[in-house]
Order: C-alpha cells, then structure tokens, then sequence
C-alpha cells in the first residue's frame, strides 16, 4: 500500500494541451433550451386539464344545490342604463323610429265636451243682506208634526231695483231651494216653546215648491245669539218693505219712414215718439201725474236737442233720424229722479216696454199722487172707505147671507183660532183682499183688524173652509 495519496484529476481543469469542450457545453445549452418549450407545453395542458377537472367538479356540485356556474356581468353603454327598461339594442332602435319632437303637437279630443253652460239662480239681480247657517223646518198638517227641510245657509236678499227683500235658503251640496217667500209686514216671527234659539212663522205664498204654498216654518241656529240676529234682521227688512212702493211705467214708442232724405245710403229717414204712461191694478193704461218732469237724453248727434225736458204728461217726446240707440230717461217725483234706460228700435212700428219705479218712504204729496192712479199698496190699512149709507151695508150682509156664510159665526170662529192660525189668516188676508178692502194692521198693539163685509167673496170661502178645518166653527 503507499502512504501517498492518490491524487485524481479535476474534471473542471483541463489538462494542459487539451482542447476546451466548448461546442459540446454549446450543444447541451441548445437541447436545455429545446427541452423546456416541448416541458412546458405539456406542463399547461395538464394544468389545464386539471383545472377543467376542478371546474366541472364545481359546476356539478354547484348544480346539485340549484345552483350553476358564475355569470360574468357584461357591461352596458352608459345611456342603456339609464333607460328605465328594456335592452340597448332595442332602444337604440325605438330611438331610430321614435319622431322627431315638436311643440305644435295636436291632438285631436276622443269626446267632445259641451259648451260651458251658466246657470241661472235668479239672484243675479239681488244682493245679500243677511247670511246664517240654519235648520229649518216644516209644519206637516196632515200627520200633525214638524218635518226637517234642510240644513243650510238663511239669507236675506234684497233686488237692487224694487229694493224688496225676500228670504231664500238652500239645502247643503245639492242647492235645493227649501224656502224661498218675500217678507211682507203680516209676518210674525214667535219664539219655538222651549227652546231660546228657535223661530216659528207663517209664510202665506212659499214658492220653495215651484207653487206659492201656505207654509208654517221654524227654524233654528247655533246659539242664541244667532237667532236673536236672524230675528234683527228679519224686522228690519219687513220694515223696509212696508215702506216701499212700485209703481208700473209703461213707455209707448211709434215709428214710421218720412219721405226724406237721410244723408246715409240705406238708411231712410224715420219720425219716432215716445209717450210714457203708468198701469193701474187692473192693467190699464192711465196718465202718469205721479211725476213731475220727465228728461229725455238722447244721442250726442243731436247737438242741441240731445237733452229735452217735458212737464206735463203724457211727456210726449217727438223727433226724426235713421239710426237706433239707447236713451237714458229722467223721470222726477216729489224732487227725486228715477232713471230708466229705454231701448228706441225700429223693428216694429209700435211697441211698448214696461219699468217698475221703486219709491221709498214717499211723502204726504207723492202719495197723494200716487192714489190718483189707484190704490196705494197698503195705504188701505186703517183707512176705511166711506160709504154713502148704511144701506149699502145691509145690502153687503145680505148677499153673504144669501150665499150661506153666517159672517157672525165666521167672526166668532175666527176669534177661536190659535195664534199660529191667526197669522196664517192675516196672510190670506193680506195676499187676496181687494183694493177696497178694510183693514188695519196695529204692530206696536199686535192687533190686526178687519171688515169681513168688505172682503171679496173667494177670500171669505177660504176663511170658511180654513177656520172650519180647524174646528173653530
């Protein structure tokens, strides 16, 4: 064995004379680098296959429970959402066939509405005066208890032209008219038994029904208060009726084509007059003394004749022209002047037009000139007709007799009656009593006086009958 160590060569140094293997290190460094494309083709298709493996294996599990395969959210252009449905492909097309927009669009109506229609309420030509809410009643006479009416708005409307007040309640939403009577002076509220806020009265011609109809009303409000208001109001407009007074005007115009020349093509030249008369209580035509002057205003192309006053009556006023207008007319009273409009047309070659004069608390003279064309609306009240003789009286009472009405047992009947029926009388009285009637209103006494034997004969009927459907005869 030798001590000495053998000694082998190292591979890394060459030895000295020999070549380096430097093709042979080039050649293995070209196989390493074809090797790894051909490794690592096969590397990813195993990894693929394995995570093909791995997903199917999801999906199975996944559908087992209902469920599948994660959906990837596609991204939609930003004006498909904010369409509030629908998909962009199909909007994009609506938006290709959507018209073009503009502001004159038309549209024809499918259903043709009707013309607004105003409706008339007849108040038109009124102004309230008074206005409460209310409950108001009516006396049934046949099942001999009160029945409701309505509840509502009361009020007091006054016309603008006669100045009279009538009262007018409507039921609440459907406006059906549940009084509707003038306020004449006979009128007598009396306080409901029992009760502080409650009112009882006898309306002689209530035309709420269409038909003027005897009416026995009550009505009641809120508090106290409001009834004592009601009751104010009320007095005052019976005393502002009592003291006014009407008087018909009727304006009489002819006209007739003059053979002159106008001055206007097609226009002929006409002569017109106009005559102003009043109506009495039987219609009839009679002299208007009751004014003093009447002032006639005509067209401004009259120049100075536009203006012309007459004194005596007829107040006949007689001119020439070819056009139509409208004349305001002065018509002057105890220094007070009412004015009229008249329309002055040649449609017809007469023809007559009708104004009511309203006076308000007339004087001594005016009222005396208002009797020279008839009786004085309730100046007969207290004034009692003379009579040549006593003869004509038992004559008068022996004509009733005749006719079967005891007059004495008519008074005694009526003397009978309650105080409810009492004021139902004096409205029949006061409603259908002639000119020449004798009656006598006392307020301040609260007596109402009356001369059977000057009633007509159809009111002493209705007495009858009324005072024997009580049971007072």
């Amino acid at each position: 064995m030798s001590d000495v160590a053998e000694t082998k060569p190292d591979p890394a140094i060459a030895p000295e004379g020999a070549e380096k293997p430097e093709e042979t290190t080039t050649a293995a460094e070209t196989k390493t680098e074809e090797k790894p494309e051909e490794s690592q083709s096969v590397t990813e298709t195993a990894t693929e296959t394995v995570k093909d493996a791995a997903t199917k294996t999801t999906d199975s599990v996944f559908s087992m429970f209902g469920g599948g395969p994660k959906k990837e959210k596609q991204e939609e252009p930003q004006d498909a959402k904010d369409e509030p449905s629908g998909s962009s492909k199909a909007q994009k097309g609506e938006d290709e066939d959507e018209a073009p927009e503009s502001p004159d669009v038309h549209f024809e109506p499918v259903i043709r509405l009707t013309e607004k229609v105003e409706t008339k309420t007849n108040e038109e030509l009124e102004e309230q005066t008074f206005k409460m809410r209310a409950k108001l009643f009516k006396f049934d006479r046949d099942s001999k208890e009160w029945k409701e009416r309505g509840t509502g708005d009361v009020r007091l409307l006054k016309h603008k032209e006669n100045q009279k007040t009538r009262l007018v309640m409507r039921r609440d939403k459907t406006l059906k008219v549940c009084a509707n009577h003038y306020i004449v002076p006979d009128m007598k509220l009396s306080p409901n038994v029992g009760s502080d806020r409650s009112w009882v009265w006898n309306a002689a011609a209530d035309v709420s029904e269409g038909e003027p109809e005897a009416q026995t009303l009550a009505i009641r409000f809120a508090n106290s208060e409001n009834a004592n208001l009601f009751k104010d109001a009320f007095e005052k407009a019976q005393q502002e009726n009592e003291k006014l007074l009407s008087q018909n005007v009727r304006l009489v115009t002819e006209q007739h084509i003059v053979n002159k020349d106008s001055g206007v093509e097609g226009f002929p030249l006409r002569s017109w007059s106009i005559e102003i008369y009043v109506v009495n209580e039987h219609g009839e035509q009679v002299p208007a003394n009751v004014f003093d002057k009447v002032t006639y205003t005509l067209h401004p192309s009259f120049g100075e004749r536009a203006i012309q006053a007459f004194k005596n009556p007829p107040f006949r006023i007689s001119e020439e022209g070819w056009g139509e207008f409208d004349m305001q007319i002065g018509l002057t009273a105890a220094d007070k002047e009412h004015f009229v409009t008249h329309d002055l047309n040649f449609a017809q070659p007469r023809y007559e037009s009708k104004h009511v004069i309203t006076f308000k608390n007339p004087k001594p003279a005016l009222l005396a000139a208002l009797r020279e064309s008839g009786p004085v609306p309730g100046d007969e009240n207290g004034v009692k007709s003379k009579r040549s003789a006593a003869g004509e009286e038992g004559s008068k009472k022996k004509k009733r007799t005749e006719k079967s009405v005891d007059m004495d047992k008519l008074a005694d009947g009526l003397q009978r009656l309650g105080e409810d029926d009492l004021l139902q009388v004096v409205q029949m009285v006061h409603d259908n009593k002639a000119p020449d009637s004798y009656t006598k209103n006392d307020v301040e006494q609260g007596e109402f006086h009356v001369d059977l034997y000057t009633l007509p004969d159809t009111l002493i009927k209705m007495l009858w009958d009324f005072t024997q459907e009580k049971g007072a005869l």
